[in-house]
């Protein structure tokens, strides 16, 4: 079972550095989407932003990503995704190692 949860996590990080990389500017994308600025948008927003993005996922991978981010309320908590994306790239970027110049 840590293996296939393993799996998922990867799977889903990959997801959301794809994502960072197809949109330089997160934040800009997110409000097309949120526009009542509340932080929360519907489950189909969500699919369209992704799809928008050029992320075409399978409907197991759209469930996964909706689990991690769906508020209480039933609707995706876009800000928790943003920061998540962010997150992804940042930890991309610091596994790499920098080579100082001499």
């Amino acid at each position: 079972m840590m293996n296939h949860f393993h799996f998922e996590m990867n799977q889903e990080n990959e997801i959301l550095l794809q994502f960072q990389i197809r949109n330089t500017n997160i934040d800009e994308l997110i409000l097309d989407y949120d526009r009542r600025r509340s932080g929360l948008i519907t489950k189909n927003q969500f699919e369209n932003l992704l799809a928008s993005s050029g992320m075409h996922l399978t409907p197991a991978q759209h469930q996964n990503l909706q689990k991690k981010f769906v508020s209480p309320n039933g609707l995706i908590d876009i800000r928790k995704f943003s920061e998540s994306v962010k997150s992804a790239m940042l930890t991309e970027i610091s596994k790499d190692e920098v080579i100082p110049y001499l």
